[in-house]
């Protein structure tokens, strides 16, 4: 069984605890003269700016005006999956319309893996992880930057985590920092914070949970 703390730090992006926003903000009036273009970029503005309600609005419109659109389905993908876990189908549908796209497959793919996640299908983040890395190193999400490489890799290790892939979760750990020393063969190593674990999954647990205070989006 893994450590109880484990489950309650796989919150680092997400969404399953912190997805949900506050959606008191005032809805915004759109005008229907509004081009492509200015729904799109209103969008994007709202959406940096949490104001995810406004961001659908904008983001909607201008999916009413073009279904085919990429970056219209990209950014109401992303607002969907800010607003609600419920709306995660309907979120990887939009999603899956950008991974071919030379300029939003990255963040499609991104938005996958917080999907992924989220529905416990842990064999399927590495591929997509490694394709977003393969393709930009120093990813990170232009309309919410703190979600970047970082976060990507995090979230590859606790996919190996919970499929009890210790060495491999391990392994992508040290892909993010250098700074812990455990070593799955040597018990004298497994200490973390001045604290000695009996184990080195448990080693590794108190790893990830620091390590996603560190690079916490919310």
């Amino acid at each position: 069984m893994k450590p109880l703390y484990f489950y309650m730090v796989i919150g680092l992006l997400l969404f399953a605890s912190g997805l949900s926003c506050d959606r008191s903000e005032k809805p915004v009036a759109v005008e229907e003269n509004y081009s492509m273009t200015e729904l799109l970029q209103r969008g994007w503005l709202a959406f940096s700016g949490q104001e995810y309600d406004n961001a659908l609005t904008y983001f909607e419109k201008a999916f009413e005006k073009d279904s085919a659109q990429v970056e219209a389905s990209i950014g109401r993908g992303w607002t969907l999956l800010m607003l609600d876990q419920g709306e995660i189908t309907a979120s990887e549908r939009l999603f899956l319309k950008g991974v071919q796209n030379a300029t939003w497959k990255s963040d499609a793919r991104c938005g996958l893996v917080v999907i992924r996640f989220l529905q416990e299908q842990y064999s399927e983040i590495e591929n997509l992880v490694d394709l977003i890395i393969a393709d930009r190193p120093d990813y990170f999400f232009k309309y919410k930057p703190t979600i970047d490489w970082h976060d990507l890799l995090l979230i590859k290790a606790q996919a190996y985590f919970h499929d009890d892939d210790y060495q491999k979760a391990w392994d992508a750990i040290q892909e993010i920092t250098s700074v812990f020393r455990l070593d799955p063969n040597n018990h004298h190593t497994w200490i973390v914070d001045n604290v000695t674990y009996f184990s080195f999954e448990a080693a590794l647990a108190k790893v990830i949970e620091i390590l996603s205070e560190l690079y916490r989006v919310f």
